[in-house]
């Protein structure tokens, strides 16, 4: 192809609609475990999470005040770029074709953005807005007073193994979470979170309509009976592959209220640029036309009771 402007011009207006074709219909996962808020033209937020869901109350005599107890996080866009060349002998020698799924691998990644970053949020377990570990054996409950004070602390940390009981023994944990108010705060498990390496075995507890179980009073090998599976349905199963690096640990969230457990703010929405004049220095110097993509974002986390985590 002859290096002349408008051929330049065509050849990354394809590009483009490539990329955003792709952009547009790869498959993510992030918005079932994050919020994601919109703070307009802003450099950083400071968000204010509460330690307890107030509930309603008869009025009777004055109101009743819920001091909830607010602890600030600051949030800071972190900026993300990739960045491809194109050698201009591959333009001239009409062989840039072969850079069309190149693109179109860009367009995945910048969708994928979000699903990683708050992967690595979740393997990293930061400390939350109460000081401890995002998954904790002991979350105070009462932040001022903490593990120590009256209403002591709750564990959304265990250390047991992905199994039919043991998921009863995690959703009942997260339901019965009580806030500085001593009431329930209402959690009800919806999701259940896996890496492949637990994929099986999650869809088998959520979909089987029987599960195998040891006749009582019997210690033969292989003796077992089938049961009723109560956890049937009980949980959507989401199998995210980003988190294979710990192949063990399997998580429960409540992703069904206006606060969900993560938090991912896009500053700047992933946007396909390019220096593609034939005299710019990338060409003169390097011989590459250039093209690329960069963003603004960053994952945080929110509400700890929201989420459990457990690792046998």
């Amino acid at each position: 192809m002859e290096i002349t402007p408008p051929n330049i011009a065509s050849m990354f207006f394809g590009f483009g609609a490539t990329f955003s074709q792709a952009y547009q219909g790869t498959e993510v996962w992030a918005p079932k475990l994050a919020m994601m808020p919109t703070y307009g033209n802003v450099s950083s937020v400071v968000n204010g999470w509460m330690d307890k869901i107030p509930i309603l109350r008869e009025w009777v005599g004055p109101r009743h005040i819920n001091n909830v107890a607010l602890r600030g996080r600051t949030m800071t866009p972190d900026p993300f770029e990739l960045t491809v060349g194109v050698d201009r002998y591959a333009i001239e020698d009409d062989t840039f074709g072969l850079y069309g799924p190149t693109v179109s691998l860009m367009g995945e990644q910048a969708a994928k953005w979000a699903d990683r970053e708050i992967a690595k949020l979740i393997l990293a377990n930061p400390t939350g807005f109460d000081g401890v570990s995002f998954f904790n054996d002991a979350h105070p409950v009462d932040l001022d007073a903490g593990t120590g004070g009256p209403f002591g602390s709750y564990d959304n940390n265990l250390a047991l193994a992905l199994t039919a009981p043991n998921f009863g023994i995690a959703r009942t944990a997260m339901r019965g979470f009580k806030g500085r108010d001593g009431q329930p705060m209402g959690i009800r498990p919806s999701l259940l979170v896996v890496p492949p390496s637990l994929e099986d075995v999650a869809n088998r507890i959520m979909t089987s309509d029987y599960l195998a179980s040891f006749v009582m009073g019997s210690s033969a090998a292989g003796n077992v009976a089938a049961e009723p599976n109560i956890y049937k349905g009980a949980a959507e199963v989401l199998v995210i592959d980003e988190l294979e690096s710990d192949p063990t640990a399997w998580y429960l969230l409540d992703n069904r209220k206006a606060i969900k457990p993560f938090l991912w703010w896009q500053r700047q929405a992933p946007q396909f640029v390019y220096k593609n004049k034939p005299d710019d220095d990338n060409v003169f110097s390097n011989r590459q036309f250039l093209f690329g993509i960069d963003c603004r974002g960053v994952a945080d986390v929110t509400l700890p009771f929201l989420a459990l985590k457990s690792k046998p």
